[in-house]
Protein backbone atom coordinates (compact mmCIF):
# COMPACT_ATOMS: atom_id res chain seq x y z
CA UNK A 1 0.00 0.00 0.00
CA UNK A 2 1.01 3.67 -0.62
CA UNK A 3 0.74 6.41 1.89
CA UNK A 4 -0.16 9.84 1.23
CA UNK A 5 0.92 12.75 3.35
CA UNK A 6 -0.65 16.05 3.22
CA UNK A 7 1.47 18.89 2.39
CA UNK A 8 -0.35 21.66 4.48
CA UNK A 9 -1.79 21.34 7.91
CA UNK A 10 -5.54 21.10 8.25
CA UNK A 11 -7.73 21.43 10.83
CA UNK A 12 -9.91 18.91 12.48
CA UNK A 13 -12.86 19.79 10.93
CA UNK A 14 -11.54 19.46 7.70
CA UNK A 15 -10.01 16.38 8.50
CA UNK A 16 -12.73 14.00 9.68
CA UNK A 17 -14.68 15.48 6.73
CA UNK A 18 -12.18 14.15 4.06
CA UNK A 19 -11.81 11.50 5.63
CA UNK A 20 -15.53 10.81 5.60
CA UNK A 21 -15.48 11.63 2.18
CA UNK A 22 -13.28 8.32 1.37
CA UNK A 23 -14.50 5.02 0.79
CA UNK A 24 -13.00 1.91 -0.29
CA UNK A 25 -14.50 -1.31 -1.76
CA UNK A 26 -12.59 -4.70 -1.70
CA UNK A 27 -13.80 -7.23 -4.56
CA UNK A 28 -12.36 -10.82 -4.63
CA UNK A 29 -13.67 -12.88 -8.15
CA UNK A 30 -12.66 -15.81 -9.18
CA UNK A 31 -10.20 -14.97 -12.31
CA UNK A 32 -12.57 -16.43 -14.80
CA UNK A 33 -13.78 -14.13 -18.30
CA UNK A 34 -17.21 -13.24 -16.89
CA UNK A 35 -15.06 -11.62 -13.67
CA UNK A 36 -14.19 -8.38 -16.27
CA UNK A 37 -17.64 -7.13 -16.97
CA UNK A 38 -18.69 -8.19 -13.22
CA UNK A 39 -15.78 -6.38 -11.41
CA UNK A 40 -16.26 -3.46 -14.42
CA UNK A 41 -19.64 -2.78 -13.03
CA UNK A 42 -18.93 -3.00 -9.71
CA UNK A 43 -16.45 -0.35 -9.71
CA UNK A 44 -18.62 1.86 -12.09
CA UNK A 45 -21.01 1.52 -9.53
CA UNK A 46 -19.14 2.21 -6.35
CA UNK A 47 -17.25 5.59 -8.35
CA UNK A 48 -21.49 6.71 -9.16
CA UNK A 49 -22.62 5.83 -5.60
CA UNK A 50 -19.58 8.06 -4.36
CA UNK A 51 -20.13 11.14 -6.85
CA UNK A 52 -17.61 10.47 -8.65
CA UNK A 53 -19.77 8.97 -11.53
CA UNK A 54 -17.66 11.16 -14.53
CA UNK A 55 -14.98 8.70 -14.09
CA UNK A 56 -16.77 5.72 -14.48
CA UNK A 57 -16.43 5.30 -18.51
CA UNK A 58 -12.63 5.67 -17.78
CA UNK A 59 -12.78 3.41 -14.75
CA UNK A 60 -14.79 0.89 -17.17
CA UNK A 61 -12.42 0.41 -19.93
CA UNK A 62 -9.38 0.86 -17.14
CA UNK A 63 -10.79 -1.87 -15.05
CA UNK A 64 -11.68 -4.31 -18.47
CA UNK A 65 -7.89 -4.12 -19.72
CA UNK A 66 -6.15 -4.76 -16.26
CA UNK A 67 -8.84 -7.65 -14.99
CA UNK A 68 -8.63 -9.52 -18.50
CA UNK A 69 -4.66 -9.40 -18.29
CA UNK A 70 -4.83 -11.48 -15.00
CA UNK A 71 -7.34 -13.88 -16.50
CA UNK A 72 -5.69 -14.29 -19.36
CA UNK A 73 -2.08 -14.19 -18.28
CA UNK A 74 -1.77 -14.94 -14.76
CA UNK A 75 -3.09 -18.03 -13.94
CA UNK A 76 -4.56 -17.68 -10.64
CA UNK A 77 -7.92 -18.96 -9.43
CA UNK A 78 -9.19 -15.59 -8.34
CA UNK A 79 -7.92 -11.80 -8.01
CA UNK A 80 -8.22 -8.75 -5.68
CA UNK A 81 -9.42 -5.22 -6.36
CA UNK A 82 -9.56 -2.38 -4.65
CA UNK A 83 -11.54 1.04 -5.20
CA UNK A 84 -10.62 3.71 -2.98
CA UNK A 85 -13.01 6.79 -4.37
CA UNK A 86 -12.00 10.36 -2.94
CA UNK A 87 -13.73 13.85 -3.54
CA UNK A 88 -11.95 14.47 -6.73
CA UNK A 89 -10.10 10.87 -8.19
CA UNK A 90 -10.22 7.48 -7.50
CA UNK A 91 -7.69 4.82 -7.04
CA UNK A 92 -8.31 1.33 -8.33
CA UNK A 93 -5.69 -1.39 -7.61
CA UNK A 94 -6.00 -5.25 -9.57
CA UNK A 95 -4.38 -7.91 -7.27
CA UNK A 96 -3.05 -11.17 -8.25
CA UNK A 97 -1.69 -14.26 -6.59
CA UNK A 98 1.05 -14.76 -8.91
CA UNK A 99 4.75 -14.55 -8.05
CA UNK A 100 6.65 -15.81 -11.16
CA UNK A 101 7.56 -14.05 -14.43
CA UNK A 102 7.77 -10.45 -14.75
CA UNK A 103 5.86 -6.85 -13.77
CA UNK A 104 3.25 -5.94 -16.19
CA UNK A 105 4.50 -3.17 -18.33
CA UNK A 106 2.95 -1.15 -21.26
CA UNK A 107 4.60 -1.38 -24.37
CA UNK A 108 4.90 -0.27 -27.91
CA UNK A 109 2.77 -2.81 -30.29
CA UNK A 110 2.86 -2.83 -34.16
CA UNK A 111 -0.56 -1.96 -36.22
CA UNK A 112 -0.67 -5.98 -36.91
CA UNK A 113 -0.99 -7.11 -33.32
CA UNK A 114 -3.81 -8.25 -32.10
CA UNK A 115 -3.52 -7.66 -28.36
CA UNK A 116 -1.14 -5.76 -26.10
CA UNK A 117 -2.60 -2.58 -26.25
CA UNK A 118 -4.48 -2.85 -22.14
CA UNK A 119 -1.68 -1.27 -20.01
CA UNK A 120 -1.01 1.40 -22.70
CA UNK A 121 -4.61 2.47 -22.83
CA UNK A 122 -4.96 2.89 -18.80
CA UNK A 123 -1.02 4.56 -19.35
CA UNK A 124 -2.78 7.31 -21.42
CA UNK A 125 -6.10 7.34 -19.65
CA UNK A 126 -5.21 7.32 -15.75
CA UNK A 127 -3.42 10.02 -14.33
CA UNK A 128 -0.95 7.80 -12.72
CA UNK A 129 -0.51 4.15 -12.83
CA UNK A 130 2.20 1.45 -11.96
CA UNK A 131 2.72 -1.72 -11.35
CA UNK A 132 4.74 -3.73 -8.30
CA UNK A 133 5.02 -6.74 -6.59
CA UNK A 134 2.72 -7.22 -3.62
CA UNK A 135 3.69 -8.32 -0.71
CA UNK A 136 2.24 -9.46 2.64
CA UNK A 137 1.93 -7.77 5.78
CA UNK A 138 5.24 -8.26 7.27
CA UNK A 139 6.82 -7.46 3.81
CA UNK A 140 8.45 -10.50 4.22
CA UNK A 141 6.76 -12.95 1.63
CA UNK A 142 6.39 -12.06 -1.92
CA UNK A 143 2.69 -12.84 -2.11
CA UNK A 144 1.58 -11.63 -6.00
CA UNK A 145 1.22 -8.66 -8.90
CA UNK A 146 -0.52 -5.16 -8.40
CA UNK A 147 -1.21 -3.43 -10.37
CA UNK A 148 -2.78 0.23 -9.74
CA UNK A 149 -4.08 3.41 -11.51
CA UNK A 150 -5.74 6.75 -11.03
CA UNK A 151 -8.15 8.27 -12.14
CA UNK A 152 -8.93 11.98 -12.12
CA UNK A 153 -12.47 14.37 -12.27
CA UNK A 154 -10.14 17.30 -13.29
CA UNK A 155 -8.00 15.23 -15.83
CA UNK A 156 -4.97 17.13 -15.34
CA UNK A 157 -1.81 15.09 -14.81
CA UNK A 158 0.80 16.61 -12.80
CA UNK A 159 4.25 15.63 -13.45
Amino acid sequence: MSTATLSSPRTTTEQQSEEQSVQTYRITAPAVPTTVRVVRDAVAAALIANGAGSLAEDARLCVSETVTNVVSHARVPHLDVEVTVCADRAVIAVRDSSTSGRLPLARAVSTDDESGRGLLLVSRIAAHWGAQWAWDRDGIRLIGKRVWFELRTDRAVSA
